[in-house]
Order: C-alpha cells, then sequence, then structure tokens
C-alpha cells in the first residue's frame, strides 16, 4: 500500500517556530563502547527535550504561550529554545528543545530561585493550561552553536526517534553512525544524533 504524502504546513510567525530539515533524533540509553564520535552531529552538550500537543481548540494559544516562555528564557540569559512544530499532528504538535549545558550547569541555586518567581511559574502554568500531553527527557548531542547554526539555515527537521533493546544500545549509535558516514562520502549534510541522558 503507497504511503501517504505528509502534509506540511507553514510556520507561525508570531511564536517564530518553524516547521524546520534534517534532524535524526536518536535515543538510546548510555552503554557500551562504540566508534569515536564526531563533534559536528553529537557530543555530551545537555538539551531538555519537551513534548507537547494543544488540547483541543487551544492551538494558537500554545503558540504564543511557548513565545513567551521564550522569551523569559532570553531575558534571563539563557540560550533560546529551539522548537519544532510537527508537520502532521501526531501524538505531538510541538517539540521544544532547550540547551542546557550540563545538568551541573542548569540546576543552580540562582535557577530554582529564577523559575520560581512569578513571571516564570506563571508562565509555566500558561503553557500547562493549553496542553492536553506533556513529556519531558533529557539528551547529550553536539553543542549549542552548531545546533543552532542548523536551526536557522534549515527549511525542514526529519525527527526519528529509536529505543534500543537492552545490550544492544551501543550498535544502535554506530548503526547511526555508519549512516552519517555514507552520508559524508555522498557529500550530503549528516544527521544530528541524540543520546537519551535522562528521563
Amino acid at each position: 500500500m503507497p504511503r501517504p504524502t505528509p502534509r506540511r504546513h507553514a510556520p507561525t510567525p508570531s511564536a517564530r517556530i518553524p516547521l524546520c530539515a534534517l534532524l535524526l533524533l536518536t535515543l538510546v540509553r548510555p552503554g557500551g563502547e562504540v566508534a569515536a564520535q564526531s563533534p559536528a552531529v553529537e557530543g555530551d552538550y545537555l538539551y531538555r527535550v519537551t513534548m507537547l500537543r494543544a488540547a483541543p481548540g487551544e492551538f494558537q494559544a500554545l503558540i504564543d504561550a511557548l513565545a513567551a516562555q521564550a522569551e523569559l528564557h532570553v531575558a534571563a540569559g539563557d540560550p533560546a529554545p529551539l522548537t519544532l512544530r510537527h508537520s502532521q499532528g501526531d501524538h505531538w504538535d510541538f517539540m521544544v528543545v532547550q540547551p542546557m549545558e550540563s545538568f551541573e550547569a542548569w540546576f543552580t541555586a540562582e535557577r530554582a530561585t529564577l523559575e520560581a518567581s512569578p513571571a516564570w511559574t506563571a508562565a509555566g502554568e500558561r503553557v500547562a493550561r493549553h496542553t492536553a500531553f506533556h513529556e519531558e527527557w533529557y539528551a547529550r548531542s553536539t553543542g549549542v552553536e552548531e545546533m543552532t547554526r542548523r536551526w536557522r539555515t534549515a527549511g525542514l527537521f526529519h525527527v526519528e526517534i529509536f529505543a534500543g533493546l537492552p545490550g544492544r544500545r551501543a550498535e544502535l549509535v554506530e548503526q547511526r553512525r555508519m549512516e552519517n558516514r555514507y552520508y559524508a562520502a555522498l557529500n550530503r549534510p549528516q544527521n544530528l544524533i541524540f543520546t537519551r541522558a535522562a528521563g
């Protein structure tokens, strides 16, 4: 049976949320020795990945709430959240990738005080009010400079999520690296690889 042609939606300017190109999201738990990683497509920089589905009738309201929350991060000096809008919906509408660097750098006493402030609390409650599904986890990948460069220059991201079997997760990562080596030989862009850190 032929596969249906994906539906694509235009970006929403008011939220600065692009329907963004070529991101391979590989979710595996650490473990096992694998070949050396390429810093351009993977690494140890930590990101929080949040997947959200809008409540019925609340799609635009959720876009606006995420945009307002992103403005708080920028005002606080954080790297701006990188937000994807799903082209078809599925079980999530938006994927928000927040650069964190590391657990130690992000979860500080100053951060706890900031996020407990009235403005941050209200922003979180606003997002929750318009959300029907919320899933959050942490993953490691390439540094924020390369990630941001791709986000700004891409027009569409293709996201693939894998779950490795126990004892086979290192092999899964190596398969993705083999795929990247093939793309490099063809002079094509390589996939970004994320590996789950927690959540």
